[in-house]
């Protein structure tokens, strides 16, 4: 899944259940790690742990394989560091 953050394709997630996703991501989890939040495209989900983002791609037509990516947040590049927080602030609160 390729989310590009800046078109229009981020508002295309929509958020989903936490429990919704937990026996997907349930064997990939490590040591205190939790799921924070997770959202959905039409087939795909990406899932926000408290350590790192999951990327689940959905791929065939009967969608019973899939493709885990995981990219933890000390390799997240950015500017400005109260960017994730007015993302959270508007999105969530």
């Amino acid at each position: 899944m390729a989310v590009n953050f800046n078109q229009d394709s981020v508002f295309n997630l929509k958020p989903i259940s936490n429990d919704e996703v937990r026996g997907e991501v349930d064997g990939l989890l490590i040591a205190d790690e939790k799921v924070e939040f997770a959202f959905k495209t039409i087939r795909d989900q990406l899932v926000f742990t408290n350590k790192r983002i999951i990327s689940i791609d959905v791929q065939g037509i009967t969608g019973k394989r899939k493709s885990f990516a995981t990219m933890p947040y000390s390799k997240i590049q950015y500017r400005h560091r109260d960017l994730w927080n007015c993302f959270l602030i508007q999105n969530y609160s």
